[in-house]
């Protein structure tokens, strides 16, 4: 899967290739800072994201372009954004139970 980063804390941008347990390293490597997002796309350009929103917590965000809009949970802990992305490589795919769906 290839994944894509934004670190604002150190304002780096990065992109690439990575197995699992990279993809959970650079995650975690993310700093939580205003701006900063992590995430993967699989072969079929489905894509989970993250961004950091406050403190300890992330925003899960699924976009779904041909529906114009994404499905997305925030208040996320570190652990459970990896649980999200260990199932996504591990099934490529993404489970929107529990997630909302929003129009762009």
């Amino acid at each position: 899967m290839n994944y894509y980063y934004h670190n604002a804390g150190h304002r780096t941008t990065i992109e690439g290739a990575a197995g699992l347990e990279e993809a959970v390293d650079l995650f975690y490597a993310v700093k939580p800072a205003k701006g900063s997002f992590f995430g993967i796309t699989n072969e079929e350009d489905r894509t989970l994201q993250f961004a950091w929103e406050k403190g300890n917590t992330w925003l899960v965000d699924v976009p779904v372009p041909e529906r114009k809009g994404s499905y997305s949970k925030p208040g996320l802990s570190h652990a459970e954004c990896v649980a999200y992305i260990k199932a996504f490589y591990e099934q490529n795919e993404i489970d929107l139970s529990g997630l909302q769906f929003a129009e762009y």
